[in-house]
């Protein structure tokens, strides 16, 4: 073995492993006491980022206990009284490591006794969990306020609790904040008390909840206020952005009402509030009663050519009934929460928009579930590395399309009757996929155990090679079934539909249990199609093989939108002119805007003259996203002059949608052999939703090698700049490192400054952006390798940590065979002399 190897295994011992490693079995917290209620009383500064007061915690013990042990990070401990409820409160010895507080009893406790105990404390700046924001130099327009994001282990960090989701109790949140300012928690507002200088805030939750879902928004927020059969529905935004708020949750109250009926179980809390906040790092958040959104949900009437918030607003409400309601026990139930909310927004496309927008959204949704983590991990996870790491494809788009084969394979009404049972069996409780599992079960009586274990407790999802063909002697057609997936044979109804034209269709259901089927079917003259899972109802990668007359049918008269959608597949980067003429019939004609989207996509990738023009007619469509999805696939026509005279002929034009606008402005600069940076750098004054205009140009600037593009780039990853962008221009600057060859000492500097911006006093958004730079750096960013091993290790947001080790990763790999050996024996000196240190230790120890 060379010294080189030996020096890295040496190392690899004491390197964090990998984040997918084999972990130990995971399973729901211990849960000593049965807490009651939690009442928050604190004072909010904001200027000093701190918040001051007491928690006081009601609770009774599930079994005889000396001490109890509460979460709590990084707080300043004051005192800690408690006693029996009713009596004398008293001082309580107490010990503090930094992250939990340990409580002794006076003496030992009984099982059902009634205990209160509260912790004076303060919390200055917390790591993680509350967040603040005050305007400084550099920005001078970020609004003073705070806000909270519990989810999964986060509250920990402002107040004390047991923060585990199999724990549930009621909440209270007093909180005093300066005057002017809105103050916003769960339940019911009980009071609002004004001083001089000064708003005592007195929230109440009154049904018990999980410690993650209690919240705290400060800042200046115009309010809008309705009401739902009797309940506060409240609208919190930013000044300035009032005027968007009707077009932004105009749909709240008729969600209520949907979701209420849908579920059989009517909205259960006090009130339901929305808040937009300054950065928050995700789309939203479901605090019980109270959801916390991303500035990116307001949309005003140009913003919803491009997009719609409904998505968003449908799966945070959806949580209120599944998350918040009932709870997973344990991480690795997740799906629980997020696959419910992710199929709340099916079920809302569904009834506000139709069968044709829910399946494109379920098409969508089917290729995120089939991707990532879902391929290679179960849904239900008892060996994750850390709870962050189950929100991803497993718990989201695969946990719904676990939810719609159900409701397709028990039909309507089973499936939401077993739901309604579900929610209201298991309401104001945590529960665990077998909870689902029987009450789906004893209410339906099918044994649903191969269907559990088929998708929450294997990886990975069916590769269906279906094979069809007539036999014209014979009058059958003959269709052959193979699972291709390396897997065992997953279980699952298949719903087989052939069409004739003299004759009714044909449909056949068969229960497919092994990896090889096939089967006759006698018919009474040629069929002109097949149709396979017709109603859209399996999560599968389907592979056909059929006669190419069967594909033309299929792509022109399919009447489901998922049908003509693999159809789309089949013909797209065919060459031969016919196949591409259907493509571009289909982006001409069809009825639904997201087939001709598709088809958009598609002839990008086909190339060639018929497909080119057919998209350039698409610029003049009337849907937006055609014409979006039309100028974005122009852009893979690198140096082809007639792409870009079209580019440039709608640069000049003024278009009412954003999205259109960038897309042309991103396209063209991948069109053009040199990119002119001109119109680029025009394009980085004009304000957009969500500064997709901005982004664009900057993606632009980053095809470029012009020294004044380069120096735009690095200027705009700094504050100062919107921060969306930002995000934008370090990727943008990065993708300049790989496609162009720069000096040693300014690929140096642009390293230096991605490192810096890995700091905890940039936002998760911006040190995870940088540490994906990085990673696409690769060799080039040795040197900010240590850096980014400690951002893998102790960042507090789970994104941030997963691009971290992945950079890390990257890094290490790409390092050449010279400098890694150099770096590790750094390293292995490094421990050496720590070992040397700890053997000293040892002795003075002995010699004591």
């Amino acid at each position: 073995m060379s010294l080189r190897l030996i020096v890295l295994n040496v190392l690899l011992a004491g390197f964090v492993q990998s984040a997918w490693a084999e972990e130990p079995l995971r399973t729901a917290a211990d849960r000593p006491v049965d807490v009651l209620h939690i009442r928050l009383n604190l004072d909010v500064d904001l200027q000093a980022k701190t918040v001051a007061g007491s928690a006081t915690l009601e609770f009774t013990p599930l079994r005889p206990l000396n001490t109890i042990t509460l979460d709590a990070i990084d707080h300043e401990v004051i005192s800690v009284t408690g006693g029996m409820k009713g009596g004398k409160p008293r001082e309580l010895s107490h010990s503090y490591d930094g992250k939990q507080l340990t409580i002794e009893f006076p003496e030992t406790t009984e099982r059902k006794q009634l205990w209160q105990v509260t912790v004076q404390y303060r919390v200055r700046e917390p790591e993680d969990g509350l967040h603040f924001f005050q305007p400084t130099k550099a920005e001078p327009n970020v609004r003073l306020s705070v806000w909270s994001q519990g989810e999964p282990t986060a509250n920990r960090y402002w107040f004390p609790c047991y923060d585990n989701p199999n724990e549930k109790q009621t909440t209270e949140m007093i909180v005093t904040v300066p005057k002017g300012m809105e103050a916003l928690s769960n339940g019911e507002l009980l009071s609002r008390e004004d001083t001089d200088t000064k708003t005592k805030f007195h929230w109440k939750q009154a049904k018990p909840h999980v410690s993650y879902l209690v919240t705290l928004a400060v800042g200046e927020y115009v309010v809008t206020e309705e009401t739902w059969r009797g309940k506060p529905v409240t609208y919190y935004v930013e000044p300035g952005h009032e005027a968007d708020t009707n077009s932004t949750f105009g749909r709240t109250r008729e969600m209520l009402d949907f979701f209420s009926e849908r579920f059989g179980i009517e909205y259960p809390w006090e009130k339901y509030a929305q808040v937009v906040v300054e950065q928050f790092d995700f789309g939203g958040m479901e605090n019980t009663s109270a959801t916390t959104l991303n500035q990116s949900v307001m949309h005003d009437e140009t913003a919803l050519l491009d997009s719609t918030p409904d998505r968003l607003i449908a799966h945070e409400l959806g949580h209120q009934w599944w998350g918040d309601l009932l709870t997973c026990q344990d991480w690795s139930h997740l799906w629980l929460n997020e696959g419910f909310a992710t199929y709340c927004e099916v079920l809302w496309w569904e009834h506000k928009l139709g069968r044709e927008e829910r399946d494109y959204l379920l098409w969508g949704k089917a290729k995120s579930a089939r991707s990532g983590t879902a391929l290679k991990r179960p849904v239900v996870d008892r060996h994750y590395p850390r709870p962050f790491s189950m929100f991803d494809s497993r718990s989201y788009p695969k946990g719904g399309w676990i939810l719609h084969m159900l409701r397709s394979q028990l039909g309507d009404e089973e499936f939401f009757g077993a739901i309604q049972r579900y929610g209201t069996v298991y309401a104001y409780q945590s529960v665990e996929t077998t909870d689902l599992r029987q009450i789906l079960e004893r209410m339906t009586g099918y044994s649903l155990e191969r269907f559990f274990y088929d998708w929450t407790e294997r990886p990975g999802h069916p590769l269906l090679d279906v094979k069809s063909a007539y036999e014209a002697d014979d009058h059958l057609v003959r269709i052959d079934i193979k699972q291709t997936q390396d897997q065992d044979a997953f279980q699952f109804p298949l719903a087989i539909e052939l069409e004739f034209e003299d004759a009714k269709p044909q449909r056949i259901e068969r229960r497919i249990e092994s990896k090889n089927v096939s089967f006759y079917l006698p018919v009474p003259s040629k069929p002109r199609g097949i149709r396979v899972d017709p109603e859209y109802t399996l999560l599968a990668k389907i592979t056909e093989n059929k006669p190419q007359s069967w594909w033309k049918r299929q792509l022109l008269d399919g009447p489901t939108v998922p049908e003509r959608l693999r159809a789309i597949e089949h013909f797209a980067g065919s060459k031969r002119s016919g196949d591409v003429e259907l493509l571009q019939t289909v982006l001409e004609n069809d009825r639904f805007w997201g087939v001709r989207v598709e088809a958009a996509k598609a002839l990008g990738k086909t190339g060639g003259d018929i497909a080119r023009d057919a998209l350039i007619a698409a610029c003049d469509q009337t849907e937006a996203k055609v014409r979006t999805a039309a100028a974005k696939a122009l852009g893979e026509y690198a140096r082809d002059e007639t792409a870009l005279t079209a580019l440039a002929k709608l640069a000049q034009q003024t278009d009412p949608s954003d999205a259109m606008t960038a897309a042309v402005i991103e396209s063209l600069a991948k069109v053009q052999e040199k990119p002119d940076i001109e119109p680029l750098l025009a394009a980085l004054d004009h304000d957009s939703r969500q500064e997709i205009i901005r982004k664009a140009a900057l993606r632009g600037l980053g095809r470029s090698s012009e020294a004044k593009a380069v120096e735009v780039l690095h200027e705009w990853i700094h504050r100062g700049h919107p921060r969306a962008a930002r995000a934008s221009a370090i990727a943008s600057l990065a993708e300049c490192l790989t496609r162009f060859e720069f000096s040693e000492q300014k690929t140096t500097k642009i390293v230096d400054d991605f490192t810096r911006l890995l700091d905890q006093s940039e936002t998760p958004t911006i040190r995870r952006a940088s540490a994906e730079a990085l990673l696409k750096l690769g060799r080039r960013a040795t040197s900010a390798l240590s850096a980014v091993e400690a951002l893998a290790e102790h960042d507090p947001n789970g994104r941030v940590r997963t691009a971290a080790e992945k950079a890390a990763e990257a890094i290490r790999t790409a390092e050449s065979p010279k400098a890694e050996l150099k770096r590790l024996q750094t390293e292995l000196k490094e421990l050496r002399q720590q070992n040397t240190g700890l053997k000293d230790r040892l002795i003075k120890l002995e010699a004591k």
